[in-house]
């Protein structure tokens, strides 16, 4: 119960932008889910560890922590957690420019997510594999990942997902100069992203929309 306490509090605190309050509080949540031998409660506070982290740009801290995720995951034998854990591990080797570990990770967690029928991570793993082809400049294999995602997160009603892949697809389209076809998507994502009120998201890709060439 005080690792959880901990752990959300710690949460609320990254939230808000607290980093230092937000570490103190997981580290406590951490301390007390060890003493206790809660392998499912170490392994979540270490999800959100992971989390302070990068909301902080320190993408090699935040994958530290959800290596110990998906140890833990893996020892308490959740196959969802599990996948999930391979899908962040994957995305952030992928930030610091491990694509060829990014790729194998995110490859088994998709393969998991498809065994146990999880559609809603399967798609999150569909995306990330899409952002790994695009920084490895692989535009088309990019595209189909990204395409497959958005499908996915339509189907499952998932409209904040969904702004967000359209916008990534945008960027392979404007990678590859099809100028036409990423003002287009961009201009879909950014019109979600004004119903969902995520306007600094909504202003980002106004922006870019106005350095396309016509």
């Amino acid at each position: 119960m005080r690792a959880r306490a901990h752990r959300r509090l710690g949460h609320v605190c990254a939230r808000a932008g607290n980093h230092d309050d937000a570490l103190e509080h997981t580290h406590l949540a951490l301390a007390s889910a060890e003493e206790a031998g809660d392998i499912a409660e170490q392994a979540r506070v270490h999800d959100v560890i992971a989390w302070v982290w990068a909301k902080q740009g320190d993408d090699r801290q935040a994958l530290t922590h959800v290596r110990h995720t998906l140890r833990l995951q893996r020892m308490a034998e959740d196959a969802l957690a599990e996948a999930n854990a391979l899908n962040a591990v994957g995305w952030y080797e992928a930030r610091i420019d491990n694509y060829e570990q990014a790729l194998a990770h995110c490859e088994q967690a998709l393969a998991l997510h498809r065994r146990h029928a999880f559609p809603d991570g399967e798609a999150c793993t569909l995306d990330s594999l899409g952002y790994i082809a695009h920084s490895s400049r692989r535009h088309a294999q990019a595209l189909a990942y990204y395409r497959q995602a958005h499908t996915l997160f339509q189907k499952l009603g998932n409209n904040y997902e969904e702004a967000n892949t359209l916008a990534h697809i945008g960027d392979v389209h404007q990678a590859l100069g099809q100028h036409d076809q990423a003002r287009q998507i961009w201009q879909e994502a950014a019109d979600l992203y004004e119903t969902q009120h995520r306007k600094e998201d909504a202003k980002q890709l106004r922006d870019k929309l106005r350095t396309l060439k016509p």
